[in-house]
């Protein structure tokens, strides 16, 4: 998904959605191994996420509940993944929560409903003066009650600057967490024998 930048003649590019997620191999494995969590993950003669999934689907309730406990007895170099890695496992699990609505319902990918996955959990939260820049985009439990929320606001891994005198382009990271990028201010190379003076990046 791309959207206009901050400046005109600016591009932002942000996360993906889950029917705009372009599937790498790994992906797919991925996806397989929640789709088949989802089928086949029972508690004595219950299938309990399938079960669920379709009731909830049934009524109109898009979402699908995990105990992630259960996600780590079945699988739990998956289940680390997704402690890890939340964000690009999160429209994996939910793209696989999809695909078996898909295949219980035959319906076409237009008539399905984008599925959201929650995590509830048993261990013990983690107190909020025990953050550390370590659990930054790790998915964690921490107590508390939500009394408000915003959405989330993108922000780019690396930018591109450009020149506006000569046109030399530049890769800059951006620093993970609440760090920016740090924008070159002189031209460090020679464009047809002549140095840029110009100090302007957009």
């Amino acid at each position: 998904m791309y959207g206009t930048g901050w400046e005109s003649d600016n591009v932002v590019q942000t996360g993906l959605s889950t029917t705009e997620l372009r599937l790498r191999e790994e992906d797919k494995e991925a996806i397989k191994k929640y789709l088949t969590f989802i089928r086949s993950f029972r508690i004595n003669n219950s299938f309990l996420y399938r079960d669920q999934l379709r009731r909830n689907y049934n009524l109109k309730q898009y979402f699908l509940d995990v105990k992630k406990e259960h996600l780590s007895s079945f699988d739990p170099d998956l289940d680390e993944q997704l402690s890890l890695h939340p964000h690009e496992n999160l429209l994996l699990f939910e793209n696989a929560a999809v695909q078996a609505i898909k295949e219980s319902r035959m319906e076409d990918d237009e008539d399905v409903h984008s599925i959201q996955i929650l995590f509830h959990s048993d261990q013990n939260p983690l107190p909020l003066r025990d953050l550390r820049s370590a659990h930054m985009s790790k998915l964690i439990q921490i107590p508390g009650i939500v009394i408000s929320a915003s959405r989330i606001q993108a922000k780019a891994s690396t930018l591109e600057v450009v020149c506006r005198g000569c046109g030399t382009k530049r890769q800059v990271p951006v620093r993970t967490g609440f760090g920016g990028a740090e924008i070159p201010t002189f031209i460090d190379t020679e464009k047809d024998g002549l140095r840029c003076l110009n100090t302007q990046f957009t």
